[in-house]
């Protein structure tokens, strides 16, 4: 009953916060929502017009479908209105929160884990994406959802083939949501044959995941080979990947340029594409076929641009409008990696072996999107979802240098 009563308070405690986020951001500092075309395709949706972003244009294959369909939900019940999907994920961002501390108190202090899942509801940079019709509250919510049942497998040394349905059904709906995770499900199955009790059972629990991920994903696959005849999750992939290795343009995307820069790009682009859409099945090839090219012509200069965009996942901002900011978020941001950094190596060096298995599987999901950005487009927005585990480990990290650890990970109640 104390769990169930901790858990209570902080659902409470972080849907006020990010309220009170969502009205400060938008009413007080103006901060403008974004779409991304998004709303468009939940619109177009509704209409009957199928999944595009303009009645009668060609079906949408660079975006994945969760989260327009959840759009178009919401907007049959209240209309394309702007502050019922705030309010919808200011209750993911909730959501993130407790998934957050069910997750760390498997391998935290159980009042650690209560304050870092709460300090993802004050941490003020996600919350400019809980206002704006992008995917990061879906995606975080689902991959900490991810994470938890992920945790809990490799803790009962490969777990029920339920959990590991559970797991596979999960991570299908993250691919439907954003194409970044595409490689997360198959490294997880590995860890967890790895690590589990007996492997030709781990391997079974991995089988039964990864075949409950084909068959979410099935229907999505199924409509883009009815467009396009070619089994695909969508396309974006090559131009990312051109994109965010296209050396002298620095791998930044058009709305980050101006000038001459920005004049090099959309010249490269025209002449790659054809003039096209760099969306289509065939531009993307080319875009991929190029972006190998110039890596492989150019590796001293990609290696150091990935480097570069290793930081510039935790700290780079996108649109030029809003970098009035960027000085605070890089202090904000270098505080938090390091108090996270020093969390990790005081939680395993207090672990027996088993608990750090368990740290080893948010660990690993932070370090896996910050390389997938390494390799194409890179900027703070894609470091949001992994931002709960930073929040979590950065927690720690204070408690233990006040002293104030309250023993292994899940002994004690939450304050």
């Amino acid at each position: 009953m104390k769990f169930s009563y901790d858990l209570r308070r902080l659902v409470a405690a972080a849907f006020v916060v990010k309220l009170g986020w969502v009205v400060v951001i938008v009413g007080v500092l103006g901060f403008p929502p974004a779409e991304d075309f998004y709303d468009d395709i939940a619109v177009n949706l509704l209409l009957g017009n199928g999944f595009v972003i303009e009645p009668g244009s060609a079906p949408v294959l660079y975006r994945p479908p969760l989260y327009p369909l959840f759009l178009a939900g919401l907007f049959r019940l209240t209309g394309p209105s702007f502050w019922p999907v705030a309010a919808a994920q200011a209750v993911m961002d909730t959501a993130t929160a407790a998934l957050t501390y069910l997750a760390a108190r498997e391998f935290l202090p159980r009042r650690t884990a209560w304050l870092g899942a709460l300090s993802f509801a004050f941490y003020p940079f996600a919350s400019l994406y809980t206002v704006r019709m992008l995917t990061e509250p879906l995606f975080t919510m689902l991959l900490m959802l991810s994470v938890l049942l992920m945790v809990r497998l490799v803790k009962e040394g490969g777990g029920p083939p339920a959990g590991a349905a559970a797991l596979g059904v999960v991570f299908g709906a993250l691919l439907l949501t954003r194409a970044s995770a595409q490689y997360l499900p198959v490294l997880f199955g590995l860890y967890l044959v790895i690590t589990g009790d007996s492997v030709v059972r781990s391997a079974k629990r991995a089988a039964v995941m990864l075949a409950c991920v084909a068959v979410v994903t099935a229907p999505w696959l199924a409509r883009n080979y009815m467009v396009t005849g070619e089994l695909l999750m969508g396309t974006g992939g090559g131009y990312n990947l051109w994109l965010g290795n296209h050396v002298p343009t620095d791998g930044r995307d058009n709305d980050e340029l101006s000038g001459r820069r920005l004049a090099l790009l959309l010249d490269s682009i025209r002449e790659i594409g054809g003039g096209e859409s760099q969306f289509t099945v065939a531009n993307d090839r080319a875009f991929m076929a190029e972006a190998l090219r110039n890596m492989r012509e150019e590796p001293a200069a990609t290696a150091l641009l990935a480097a570069r965009k290793l930081f510039r996942f935790w700290a780079d901002i996108y649109h030029p409008e809003n970098r009035w900011f960027a000085a605070g978020l890089a202090v904000v941001q270098a505080a938090l990696l390091v108090l996270a950094f020093y969390g990790v190596l005081a939680a395993c060096a207090a672990a027996p072996r088993r608990r750090r298995l368990l740290m080893a599987v948010p660990v690993a999901t932070v370090l896996y999107f910050n390389a997938v950005h390494a390799a194409v487009v890179a900027t703070f927005r894609y470091c949001v979802p992994v931002m709960p585990i930073v929040m979590a480990f950065a927690v720690h990290a204070v408690t233990e240098l006040r002293g104030a650890g309250d023993g292994a990970g899940g002994g004690e109640a939450a304050p």
